[in-house]
This record gives structure tokens, C-alpha cells and sequence, in this order.
């Protein structure tokens, strides 16, 4: 266990990408101090996010510590894994989903109650590995 009023390097591992970030913090700071930086540096909001350490769902807004985790300085001890949720996994699998032309998937994510995916500005990567903002039916005809 991480000794008091010592630091520890903490992974987030971002478990839609091989996107990996390093945050150094000491173990007796609140954890979600991290989660805000990382929300911030890839223009997601926390309501889209979810943290997940040894299969347990961490609060956003939570008093967790290292400490009280039980976290070390060991190699695969300090992962935190970063999930898209809400609005944001459905964006990113729609993207997905048309970049990969798997049809049937972009149909059934388009035929949802939710018809503001039809014309909101997605991010996305064509064949070139250019990276391009466009709404879905753009997309879809490139």
C-alpha cells in the first residue's frame, strides 16, 4: 500500500482506443481530481465517463483516495480504466459503425428515439487516416 503523504503515478487506460494517460498525484488527494483533468483534455463531459479500478465503478465526485483504493506505485497496480458512456459510447459507435461499414448496426443507431445523431458534427477518421468532424449521412455517403 502506498505510504501517507507520498506520491503515486496512476494510468487511465482508455478501453475504446490504446489511449493511455499518466496522472501523478499524491496518495492521500482525491482521486476525481484526475478524472476532471482527464474529462477536460479529451473534451468529454464526467456525465459520459465512467472509471472502473479492480472491477469496482468509482464516483466522479467521490472522496476516493490511492490510499484508500489500495493502490501501489506497482506496474499494474495503479490502471484505471476509462469508459465511454451515455451519449458519447453512441456516438462513438455509430462512428464506428460507419467507418467499419457494418449497415445493419448504423440503421439500428440511427432509428433511435434520439434523431440529433442524424446532423451532429461527429469526429471521425476516413480510409487516409484523416481526421474529419461531419454529421453521420456525410459519413456515410463518403
Amino acid at each position: 500500500m502506498a505510504d501517507e503523504n507520498s506520491t503515486i503515478t496512476i494510468q487511465l487506460q482508455d478501453k475504446h482506443s490504446p489511449l493511455q494517460n499518466h496522472f501523478e498525484i499524491d496518495t492521500s488527494d482525491n482521486i476525481s481530481s484526475i478524472f476532471t483533468q482527464y474529462a477536460h483534455f479529451n473534451g468529454l463531459s464526467l456525465d459520459n465517463l465512467q472509471f472502473t479500478y479492480n472491477d469496482t465503478i468509482l464516483s466522479i465526485d467521490g472522496n476516493d483516495t490511492p490510499t484508500s483504493l489500495g493502490m501501489t506505485n506497482d506496474d499494474a497496480a495503479a490502471i484505471i480504466t476509462v469508459s465511454l458512456v451515455g451519449q458519447a459510447l453512441k456516438e462513438y459507435t455509430l462512428v464506428n459503425s460507419i467507418t467499419t461499414n457494418s449497415i445493419t448496426e448504423t440503421i439500428s443507431i440511427l432509428n433511435d428515439d434520439d434523431k440529433s445523431l442524424l446532423i451532429k458534427p461527429l469526429k471521425w477518421s476516413d480510409s487516409d487516416g484523416q481526421e474529419l468532424c461531419s454529421p453521420p449521412i456525410f459519413i456515410a455517403i463518403d
